[in-house]
């Protein structure tokens, strides 16, 4: 690239980096020199691992700062920090509006770059700052093939047979595990006709046992063949109780 000592640094470290972590946002800061040029010198770059990479957006925490400055006094003596790089998953190449101020506030230094790379893509671009505003120097592809062109050149797999126990291939997966309860089995009907019965399930138990009542005998007292048969039994009883006293009286 136009930066003097980034395509090293790009390719034996921060490459590893992001080709790595292609399915969210990382970042991590260029060390090098400021001289009177427009442009630094790159020699290094420190990963800050402890920011918080999301799909989208990637966050440089106290920690992570705390850690870039730590690495940058031990393993880069006289140097200083020149400029960040960050990745963009699949969204390419440009600075967003987060992007812009992380920039403008920490990296305010006309002599500072930003290097952006989308690993999915294999695209990189470097951003620059001309006449306080900052810019788009070049964008190119990666020296390493983007992890969504190679994932998208390998062939399909070759097709699963069928069986009891594998889905066809395209079929949507089964969960991880199904739980299948079955319902305790009803009871047999009871014997005899249930025509004039009430059949009743508890809602709050769809799944229980279901009950069958039975009606009760229907009164006789209201059978006028009942009434006939009362009173010629009771005219029987009668005549009998007479003929007794009688008898016990003579």
């Amino acid at each position: 690239m136009i930066v003097p000592g980034l395509d090293d640094v790009v390719t034996s470290q921060i490459y590893e980096h992001v080709f790595a972590n292609d399915d969210h946002e990382v970042g991590g800061v260029l060390v090098g020199t400021l001289g009177s040029e427009a442009l630094p010198t790159i020699t290094g770059a420190i990963p800050a691992l402890e920011a918080r990479g999301e799909r989208a957006s990637v966050t440089f925490t106290h920690e992570a700062w705390a850690t870039v400055h730590a690495t940058l006094e031990h393993e880069f003596p006289n140097h200083q920090i020149v400029g960040w790089y960050h990745s963009h998953p699949s969204f390419g190449i440009f600075l967003s509006r987060h992007d812009l101020f992380i920039h403008e506030n920490f990296f305010s230094d006309p002599r500072q770059v930003a290097y952006v790379v989308d690993p999915q893509a294999g695209t990189e671009g470097v951003f620059v700052w001309r006449d306080g505003q900052v810019v788009e120097l070049v964008q190119r592809s990666t020296s390493r093939p983007g992890t969504g062109l190679h994932r998208r050149a390998e062939p399909p797999p070759p097709p699963v047979a069928a069986s009891p126990a594998v889905a066809p291939v395209g079929s949507p997966a089964p969960p991880a595990e199904v739980t299948i309860r079955s319902p305790s089995s009803p009871p047999p009907p009871p014997s005899g006709p249930v025509s004039q019965g009430t059949l009743s399930q508890d809602p709050s138990r769809a799944a229980g046992p279901i009950t069958y009542l039975r009606p009760s005998a229907p009164s006789p007292r209201g059978d006028p063949r009942f009434v006939r048969r009362a009173a010629l039994l009771a005219g029987a009883l009668g005549a009998i109780c007479g003929v007794a006293t009688q008898l016990l009286l003579g």
